[in-house]
């Protein structure tokens, strides 16, 4: 049986006077969750360390029962008002909002997948749709291990946009990155703008896999999560003895593995 657990935050800024603010960190008291924020030296500290180091796109560990631990980088990108924070917290935290404001740079969310041959944490980035934002996407798909590029079946403008993040996944991307298209409403099937399998074609035609997805009900939600999940323990390194971390290392040109303590 899969079991999955995770948590997540979003900042809810008033105003967009920087990155920063748009930020929160989240702290349980009773059961709930709440925000407090972050201290600009603090989150920067963070902000820099999560976006921009040399980690590897996964590490995997061996837990005592052999089954490998993953970490995975996992980024949502796709025009604004598709549903990429619908589909993020009816995965994370199984809810869903009517209304749901912008995001603003990006928020950040992780959850545990427990499948029976891995455990995979996702590390998961919510980009911003706007267009203003579009320069700051490189920062957060960068060393990703999957990305889940998201579009409106309404609007052929989303799907079009969708398109080009793929083509820019495919140029500037890890080249092994697990890469998904994903359909969301699909519900409002009377008002398609985009059949299911122009979509369905497109993914095919550039190695993706494809999804039509509902936040609302939930409908194929966990399913494309728990695709990437099982795609990246297929693909993660066979993990080391107990209490060792495999991490990859570039030396004149040819990538290795190595161990460090875990």
């Amino acid at each position: 049986m899969v079991r999955r657990r995770g948590n997540g935050m979003k900042g809810s800024p008033q105003s967009e006077k920087s990155l920063l603010n748009g930020m929160r960190e989240p702290s349980k008291s009773n059961s709930t969750i709440t925000c407090r924020p972050v201290s600009p030296v603090s989150y920067f500290s963070q902000f820099v360390c999560a976006i921009h180091n040399s980690k590897p796109v996964w590490s995997s560990s061996c837990s005592l029962f052999g089954s490998k631990n993953i970490q995975a980088k996992l980024v949502l990108l796709g025009e604004m008002g598709t549903g990429k924070t619908s589909l993020v917290l009816r995965f994370v935290k199984g809810l869903f909002s009517d209304y749901q404001e912008p995001t603003i740079g990006a928020a950040f969310f992780t959850q545990v997948l427990s499948l029976n041959e891995a455990t995979v944490k996702f590390d998961i980035w919510d980009t911003a749709g706007q267009e203003r934002y579009h320069s700051l996407a490189p920062m957060y798909y960068r060393g990703a291990a999957a990305a889940v590029v998201v579009y409106d079946i309404t609007s052929m403008e989303s799907f079009e946009k969708a398109k080009k993040w793929v083509e820019e996944l495919q140029r500037q991307g890890n080249p092994d990155m697990f890469m998904m298209l994903v359909g969301n409403k699909a519900d409002l099937d009377t008002k398609r703008k985009v059949e299911n399998e122009v979509g369905e074609n497109y993914a095919k035609e550039n190695g993706l896999h494809f999804f039509e997805s509902l936040a609302k009900t939930a409908q194929n939600v966990n399913e494309l999560f728990y695709e990437a999940a099982k795609t990246l323990a297929a693909k993660a390194p066979p993990s080391g003895p107990s209490g060792m971390k495999l991490q990859s290392r570039t030396q004149d040109g040819r990538r290795t593995l190595f161990c460090c303590p875990g």
